[in-house]
């Protein structure tokens, strides 16, 4: 993450936000016009993270440490109780000053809600912190100018976990084997029977085109016979 405060003044006259979404959760930071630094962490399955340390009654949960969420904020949000996975109840009412959440549905009977619990925005990650740095501030989003910068591993995570549909690698016609033959680095140099990792890509398209070593084009992809192999 940049260092924000060391950063030079920005001409953008609005929020600043830098958000770094992970496999679990996703970090945060506002920079207001005036220049300070807030910061904000959320689950990057766009929930809030809380635990439950009594019951009032069978809708109303007092939370362990009463949360930095402002009144009224996570009203509508999903509660998701590991204990009772098919409940679908809401939150109607969040009292911060006692940490009381008051829910549209009464806990099952024979549940015991006390320990973690989720409240499911249907936002994504990076737009529920910003939402929850802005109520913070008592600022409507909207109201003000916003931008945000993005970063996230998600993507390398799959890569490593080989999760989700193989990427699809577009090379220079001639050059269908390049990242399977590789380079002269060895995974371990004096190993006497070699082993190369697995390349990453799945399905190789060879687009017929060049460039000479200088950089300069000789030949031009035909953008029309790509664009169909891409689709």
């Amino acid at each position: 993450m940049p260092d924000l405060k060391n950063q030079s003044p920005s001409s953008f006259e609005g929020w600043e936000f830098f958000v770094d979404t992970g496999g679990t959760f996703t970090d945060c930071f506002g920079k207001d016009p005036e220049g300070r630094i807030h910061r904000a962490k959320v689950l990057s399955r766009g929930t809030l993270s809380a635990s439950v340390r009594q019951t009032d009654s069978s809708t109303e949960l007092i939370l362990d440490g009463s949360p930095d969420w402002p009144a009224g904020f996570p009203e509508g949000f999903q509660v998701i109780l590991p204990r009772s996975p098919e409940f679908t109840g809401r939150v109607t009412a969040w009292k911060p000053t006692i940490g009381k959440l008051v829910l549209d549905q009464s806990v099952p009977d024979g549940v015991n809600p006390r320990g973690p619990l989720e409240l499911l925005s249907g936002e994504e990650a990076p737009v529920l912190g910003m939402r929850l740095i802005l109520a913070r501030n008592g600022v409507e989003p909207g109201s003000v100018p916003c931008r945000m910068r993005l970063a996230t591993t998600r993507c390398t995570n799959a890569l490593l976990e080989q999760a989700g549909s193989p990427p699809v690698l577009f090379v220079t016609a001639g050059f269908p084997d390049l990242l399977e033959i590789g380079d002269q680095r060895r995974i371990g140099l004096f190993d006497p029977v070699p082993r190369k990792r697995a390349s990453l890509e799945g399905s190789v398209v060879e687009v017929d085109e060049r460039t000479d070593r200088e950089g300069e084009i000789i030949r031009s992809p035909d953008h029309a016979s790509v664009l169909s192999v891409a689709k």
